[in-house]
């Protein structure tokens, strides 16, 4: 495992109108369908933001949405 991001995680975001930043915990999922999904969470907000590609690599949906967590952030 790196710490690079792979490039179509930044791509995505700004894709859905977003950004990936150096201040972000950013996580990356493909579905069964092909469809790929972009987590990310900058430090200290309780909001996370969710992109959400189709199969062809377009925006199919956005979302920012609270998230609660008893984890912290260290760093």
């Amino acid at each position: 495992m790196t710490d690079t991001t792979p490039a179509l995680e930044p791509l995505l975001a700004r894709l859905c109108g977003g950004e990936i930043t150096d201040k972000d915990y950013v996580g990356y999922f493909m579905n069964e369908y092909g469809e790929e999904l972009v987590f990310a969470q900058r430090r200290g907000e309780k909001t996370a933001r969710l992109w959400h590609s189709d199969r062809a690599g377009r925006c199919s949906s956005s979302v920012t949405t609270r998230f609660d967590s008893t984890a912290q952030w260290k760093g």
